[in-house]
């Protein structure tokens, strides 16, 4: 499966490491899978205009690594479940 179809403009590590979302300008948010390196999931879609922040719910918070929120230039944010 291959992942982003433009350019990548940012990526973010989850708290423990075991997963990298990534926002790309095709409007995509990737999950990846650090012990596979292969798409964790499903490619993400639902902004209409390319991703310009990451960030995952904080560790002492959540341990499971499964939330995180995203923004876009189309003035929205988005709440994920990884």
């Amino acid at each position: 499966m291959m992942g982003h179809r433009s350019w990548v403009m940012l990526v973010e590590w989850s708290p423990l490491g075991t997963y990298v979302a990534s926002g790309g300008m095709d409007n995509l948010v990737i999950v990846w899978d650090m012990k596979t390196y292969k798409i964790h999931g499903k490619k993400l879609t639902g902004h209409r205009k390319w991703v310009t922040a990451i960030s995952w719910r904080p560790l002492h918070i959540d341990s499971s690594e499964t939330y995180f929120v995203s923004s876009s230039k189309d003035f929205s944010i988005r709440i994920w479940d990884a």
